[in-house]
């Protein structure tokens, strides 16, 4: 079992809102796109009244369709994880219901967690329900293949055996 995060990839939209008579200049902007979106990043509800810059970013949307599952691989089980390896994916808010994905990228450089290594693994998701959301977390299970029950009990003391004695 892997820890798992939902996350989109942001769209980076600027959009520019020009009021047409100066009468206005005092009114609200109203920013609409012809897609459905989730907000990522930014409250704009919080600033109501407040007058913004030209540039700046007052929130973060993205395109629910591009959601796809981050998966945190201890550095010992990446080895056996290979593009388009099949898995399920459980969310902590629909602990039932499992999403298949697959594989799609797998990070070359290890990063720290706590007190040990994971590689950060890029899974797509075959269907994205209504529901999810971006940094919803749960539990996947990656499609390995099968192994003999001794194997798989013994793996981490064998591999702990090899380095350290060397073998």
């Amino acid at each position: 079992m892997k820890q798992a995060m939902l996350s989109p990839k942001p769209m980076r939209m600027k959009t520019s809102v020009r009021l047409s008579l100066p009468a206005q200049a005092g009114r609200f902007a109203r920013v609409m796109t012809g897609m459905r979106i989730v907000t990522l990043d930014g409250r704009p509800w919080h600033r109501l009244g407040a007058p913004v810059t030209t540039g700046e970013t007052l929130f973060e949307i993205a395109d629910p369709a591009s959601l796809h599952a981050q998966l945190v691989i201890p550095e010992d089980e990446i080895g056996q994880v290979v593009l388009d390896t099949p898995g399920q994916l459980a969310t902590a808010a629909h602990p039932g219901r499992y999403l298949d994905f697959s594989v799609q990228r797998i990070s070359p450089i290890a990063e720290p967690q706590g007190l040990s290594n994971v590689f950060m693994v890029r899974a797509q998701l075959d269907e994205i329900p209504d529901d999810l959301r971006p940094g919803m977390q749960g539990v996947a299970k990656l499609e390995l293949g099968q192994k003999h029950y001794a194997w798989i009990w013994t793996r981490k003391l064998r591999n702990w055996v090899r380095m350290f004695f060397w073998v």
